[in-house]
């Protein structure tokens, strides 16, 4: 999970670095996701999570797929559609005889996935108590991932506005992104302690000068990013 978390940051700064901010606003919510999951799994989590995690995975693709089938009996078509899901449900049962094998060979105690792992992000949040981040980092960066309105309503407003009035809309939306990329990065490093620390290796005063650092970056730009002082 950590070099999956690690390939989507790098992926946010490169399009930091080639003047795609906006998307890497969206790849910033994938980076905050992504550490959230691995936090809560390091700091509140045990084995039988683990499996959860998993078998709350396993779980919806086969609920989704089931669907999927019911929806195309009957259609034109729909025996090679109905095969191909078919052979997507016969993968999900080798997903799942993997983890049979896991608990078994690792004596982990297999508990009901909504018990061990809850369903919605907002909870993880909450029960790390980063509530707040929930609000002011994942959901802010929601306009970009989900192709919202806002950038749109902002661009409309914007067009009977002087040039110079356009140039610091810009500016400012760089900004932003650039910000909020430096913010899912401190999410990052925040879930790489909590793994280390999981896994009894302690270095709190190196994530700590990182940390430091990113801070620092954050609040350098935050008054080009239109945060209120």
């Amino acid at each position: 999970m950590i070099g999956r978390i690690f390939e989507q940051t790098r992926g946010m700064l490169v399009c930091i670095a080639t003047r795609c901010p906006t998307s890497s606003e969206a790849i910033a919510r994938v980076v905050i996701e992504g550490s959230i999951n691995l936090m809560y799994l390091s700091i509140k989590g045990n084995n039988s999570t683990l499996v959860g995690f998993f078998d709350s995975w396993v779980s919806e693709q086969r609920k989704k797929l089931t669907e999927w089938k019911q929806r195309e009996i009957g259609h034109d078509h729909d025996s090679q559609i109905i095969s191909m899901i078919d052979e997507r449900l016969g993968l999900l049962s080798d997903y799942d005889a993997f983890l049979e094998q896991m608990v078994l060979a690792c004596n982990i105690t297999r508990k009901p996935h909504k018990e061990v792992w809850p369903k919605s992000l907002f909870e993880r949040f909450s029960e790390l108590g980063r509530e707040n981040d929930y609000y002011t980092s994942y959901h802010r960066l929601s306009g970009s991932s989900h192709i919202s309105g806002e950038d749109t309503l902002s661009w409309l407003l914007a067009l009977n506005a002087d040039e110079q009035a356009k140039h610091k809309i810009g500016k400012e939306a760089v900004a932003y992104s650039v910000m909020m990329s430096r913010i899912a990065s401190l999410f990052f490093v925040d879930a790489l302690h909590a793994c280390c620390i999981a896994h009894g290796y302690e270095s709190p005063e190196k994530f700590n000068n990182i940390k430091r650092t990113l801070i620092h970056s954050v609040g350098e730009i935050a008054g080009e990013a239109g945060v209120p002082k």
